[in-house]
């Protein structure tokens, strides 16, 4: 399935990627990611860890198959914007990615490159249509510690009066990102794990998450 590439750091699960890369890479690709969900009712991903002992079920494109993307676009920026604009179109919910990339500062470069997250689009998709239409802020979106990797733990909580609640936590740990249902609500929860972290950046994230949602406020 290729090596770990630097867009999508995770392994990948849908198979035969060669297939619809190429020429019109993009659209085939989502056309793909479409068809594959419509199987699954109602969206069920569960991401495991990379030392678990199974299987990691995980959207995201190796380095091979980013090669491939970026060959067929002429480079690879234009790449990742065309298969993002098509996942995006097809699942009614342009906004998700820049919001996880607001959410998710700089911690370590390699996560804003890394935690490209398919997972966060379909968990999206699978919310009820008005919901989908409000950022992702809305309910409860948490870094966690997962399996035995220990990373950034962020708490964020939107209350009915749209007030945000931030808790963070540090440690250190691995990196990843990814998105399940819990409760008796949808949950978005992203686990970004880092290879170091300290207070300055756990301000900076702090800061950074009371100025998106003052962005996003009326």
């Amino acid at each position: 399935m290729g090596k770990r590439g630097p867009l999508f750091a995770q392994q990948v699960m849908l198979k035969k990627w060669a297939d619809f890369l190429g020429a019109g890479a993009a659209e085939r690709y989502s056309r793909y990611i479409i068809e594959e969900i419509r199987q699954w009712s109602p969206i069920s991903l569960r991401v495991i860890q990379k030392g678990t002992g199974q299987d990691p079920w995980v959207l995201g494109l190796s380095s091979d198959d980013m090669q491939l993307a970026q060959e067929a676009h002429g480079s690879r920026r234009i790449a990742e914007k065309r298969i993002w604009e098509h996942l995006a179109r097809r699942l009614n919910c342009a906004h998700v990615e820049s919001d996880l990339m607001a959410i998710i500062p700089q911690i370590d470069r390699g996560v804003r490159n890394e935690a490209r997250v398919i997972e966060l689009l379909l968990a999206q998709a699978n919310l009820p249509r008005k919901q989908r239409r409000l950022p992702w802020l809305t309910g409860i979106v948490r870094a966690q510690r997962e399996a035995d990797l220990e990373g950034i733990d962020v708490f964020l909580k939107t209350d009915r009066f749209g007030q945000i609640k931030v808790q963070i936590k540090s440690s250190e740990g691995g990196r990843t990102a990814f998105w399940q249902e819990g409760g008796d609500q949808d949950i978005i929860v992203i686990v970004a794990h880092v290879q170091k972290t300290d207070d300055d950046i756990l301000h900076e994230i702090e800061a950074e998450v009371m100025a998106h949602h003052r962005r996003r406020t009326p």
